[in-house]
């Protein structure tokens, strides 16, 4: 599953728990250029779990642009 992020610093902590806690879930959070610390905190809480990385594209280019860049990376 690809989750486009831009200023989700609230929630993106609570999907990647659950995510995590899943068991299965395949999660990619691509953070498209927040400024609100969301790429930050992804990386935080991805990082003891290979099942749910991040992905910061260089510019924000928008949520449907960042759904592409998650699907290229191949985790859909």
């Amino acid at each position: 599953m690809v989750i486009p992020t831009y200023n989700e610093s609230a929630t993106v902590r609570r999907v990647v728990e659950a995510a995590r806690a899943s068991g299965r879930a395949h999660v990619l959070i691509v953070d498209d250029g927040s400024p609100a610390g969301t790429g930050d905190i992804a990386d935080w809480r991805a990082a003891p779990d290979q099942r749910v990385p991040a992905l910061h594209p260089t510019s924000n280019a928008g949520p449907r642009a960042a759904a592409r860049a998650g699907r290229a990376r191949g985790l859909c």
